[in-house]
């Protein structure tokens, strides 16, 4: 591993969490983050609205549904707000915004400080690996740039799991390296209990489990490996993550982009991934990176190999599985990856000779820092859509027991106005349903899509059938899916049943949009409610096609 200095006064790390934590929270409010609502930047991430709903079901489950049967309430939860994904996503994350919103209100803005925290944690980590093994000096440089690389702006100002899915990667190769250097029993039991949190967020954590074996390969230690206390990691991973991940792999397949792993994806997601890794950290930085890591290499130290093999299975792993191309699937390896910027720096510091070290690469580090805020460096900008005054009329419009069907032609529009609503009311007394769910069929990517019905007239027939008394009708991009709105707005303009009682325009820059409210003019209290809901994608590949048959 590379060699450790000693540090300046420690001083500087205590005020580093709390430094992070205060620039983090300004570049949130500089963003407009906490005046904006769910998939409000024009650098959305669909998962969010999802993530923080299934984690409201968490919440609710836990402080008053135990112990009924979770499967049975995931499924009364999805009938009145249906935007549940546990199963396709883990429930790690869900049970860390259940800690949270026990003790502090389940907002979003709520949640933007948590996910605040978490991220100053991640830096302050980021910093003091470092520090331990660099200097001073170059763990301020990882731990700022971090902070301040746009990718993790725009993490933090949503409600996501990759960065506790970093945070607890960087643990557990902590705690991996840890135990290559002592052989302890204790950090193998850390090693494996952090490896089953980082899988427990996102499934991308399995890659964790097979750097040991990488490392013993490179190091000639297999026979050591094979009759070693690692086994105890694997055991305690084998038990707290394998039956879970085989009940929902099926469920969790459904994210994925491609189908199967095959060579076309793994050659785009090469190109997509490297191309939007020079874009998040510039050049100079990525130049940084790779003499850090030939470095390390060439050093061929077991803990060294260790931190060099989770920055190259977190690439290889996201060029095999076939989800979507985005620079987020590396974040988890982000903090390494400066960790080894940090050491290329020091590399470039120790072929100077003027001056003292520390004086050297903090004169670097700047160089480095100004070039990165010239090129690279900016607030990814977010602004309110409009959908969180809506939300609050339609929860104060909605009757009781009656169903209102949200409908929307943007990628965007539909969760996000679910999870507007399911923040502001949970009372089980009427019902939600998603347009994608009830007129069109879909792959869990929007990339298959087949209407459920022909024309208009089987349209209101399905709604008369439910019946829906209120429908939400969002519009503005006009995506290649929205037969189905087509067909949904020449029911309610042209039918004597159905009225608009208002309509209003609200948007981003870029994506402006129209929302409408419509109800029916005749009284549907007395009719009987019908509704079916399909988790066969999500919760479990078991519950299917359950039918709530219920009087007002």
């Amino acid at each position: 591993m590379i060699d450790s200095k000693p540090g300046y006064s420690r001083w500087i790390l205590r005020l580093a969490l709390p430094f992070y934590f205060l620039l983090i929270l300004a570049l949130q409010h500089a963003s407009g983050t906490y005046q904006a609502g769910f998939n409000c930047s024009l650098r959305s991430y669909g998962d969010e609205a999802g993530h923080y709903v299934t984690g409201l079901m968490v919440r609710d489950y836990l402080h008053g549904a135990v112990p009924q049967n979770p499967l049975t309430f995931a499924s009364h939860f999805y009938l009145h707000y249906p935007l549940v994904a546990l199963g396709h996503w883990p429930p790690g994350f869900y049970a860390l915004q259940s800690v949270w919103t026990t003790f502090l209100p389940s907002t979003r803005e709520s949640l933007l400080v948590f996910m605040a925290m978490l991220t100053a944690l991640l830096a302050f980590e980021t910093h003091r690996l470092t520090r331990r093994h660099l200097g001073e000096p170059y763990g301020v440089f990882a731990g700022l740039t971090l902070v301040l690389i746009p990718l993790t702006q725009s993490l933090t100002s949503t409600v996501m799991a990759e960065v506790p899915l970093a945070l607890a990667s960087l643990w557990a190769v902590s705690s991996l390296a840890a135990f290559l250097r002592s052989g302890r029993y204790l950090h193998a039991i850390l090693y494996g209990v952090l490896s089953s949190a980082a899988i427990l967020m996102k499934g991308s954590g399995w890659l964790l489990v097979l750097i040991p074996a990488l490392v013993a390969l490179c190091t000639g230690g297999v026979w050591q490996m094979l009759r070693g206390r690692i086994w105890i990691s694997a055991a305690i991973v084998a038990v707290l993550c394998v039956p879970y991940s085989l009940v929902t792999m099926r469920a969790a397949q459904y994210g994925w982009d491609a189908g199967a792993p095959n060579w076309q994806f793994a050659y785009s997601a090469a190109t997509g991934l490297l191309r939007s890794s020079l874009e998040e950290g510039g050049v100079l930085i990525a130049l940084l990176f790779l003499v850090g890591a030939v470095q390390v290499a060439l050093d061929r130290s077991r803990e060294g190999l260790a931190w060099l093999w989770f920055a190259v299975l977190a690439w290889l792993f996201h060029l095999i599985v076939p989800a979507s191309i985005e620079s987020r699937r590396l974040f988890m390896a982000a903090p390494v990856a400066l960790f080894f910027a940090a050491a290329g720096l020091r590399r470039l510091a120790r072929e100077i000779r003027l001056g003292s070290e520390p004086v050297r690469a903090s004169v670097l580090a700047a160089v480095v820092w100004a070039v990165f805020l010239a090129f690279t460096f900016h607030v990814p900008a977010v602004a309110s859509a409009g959908l969180d005054d809506v939300a609050d009329e339609i929860a104060r419009r909605t009757p009781t027991h009656s169903v209102a069907l949200i409908a929307s032609d943007t990628w965007w529009g539909e969760s996000a106005l679910v999870a507007e609503i399911t923040g502001r009311e949970r009372r089980f007394d009427h019902y939600l349903v998603r347009a994608s769910k009830l007129l069109f069929d879909s792959d869990w990517m929007g990339t298959f899509f087949r209407l459920v019905y022909s024309d208009a007239h089987l349209v209101a027939k399905a709604l008369d059938d439910i019946p829906v008394s209120t429908v939400v009708l969002h519009t503005g991009e006009g995506l290649k899916f929205d037969q189905h709105i087509r067909q949904l707005r020449e029911v309610l303009d042209h039918h004597p049943d159905w009225k608009r009682l208002w309509e209003r325009r609200s948007g981003l820059p870029g994506r402006q949009s129209a929302v409408a409210l419509y109800t029916r003019r005749s009284d549907m209290s007395g009719a009987p409610l019908r509704l079916t809901i399909d988790l066969s994608k999500t919760v479990s590949t078991k519950v299917q096609n359950n039918v709530c048959t219920c009087r007002r």
